[in-house]
């Protein structure tokens, strides 16, 4: 089961983010830029994600930050390969694309001082270093 791509399908397109205490004016996966097939609403079946220029690497003010920490199904890496990590060296990998890389930055920033944290999938490490040893 892809529950990132089912949370995705009502979370994004339900207004659930947008009616959380007027905190956030949206939702956003940073680093990537969605390529849809037609006019329809975001519809992660029938779209597909690629990384945008590091230069690029932004969360915009008011929006909720939604980080793929291993890329995705529907994601490539800017040459037409996949970019989802899956089974052993995920660290050499995720060091290898600059937008898992950042995303991997950002999340253990981000869990200094006042965050909450939904974890979507089927496991969870903690005390993870993402510097190359």
């Amino acid at each position: 089961m892809n529950q990132d791509l089912l949370f995705e399908r009502f979370y994004f397109n339900t207004g659930v983010v947008t009616q959380s205490l007027q905190r956030w004016n949206g939702v956003i996966t940073p680093g990537v830029r969605e390529q849809r097939y037609g006019s329809h609403p975001y519809n992660p079946g029938k779209s597909r994600w690629a990384p945008l220029p590091e230069s690029e690497f932004q969360v915009a003010d008011r929006f909720q930050p939604y980080f793929k920490l291993h890329g995705s199904w529907r994601w490539d890496d800017g040459t037409g390969q996949g970019l989802m990590v899956m089974g052993g060296s995920k660290v050499a990998v995720i060091n290898a694309h600059p937008v898992l890389k950042w995303y991997h930055t950002e999340f253990e920033r981000r869990l200094r001082g006042d965050t909450r944290l939904m974890v979507i999938g089927y496991g969870f490490m903690t005390n993870i270093s993402m510097a190359p040893s």
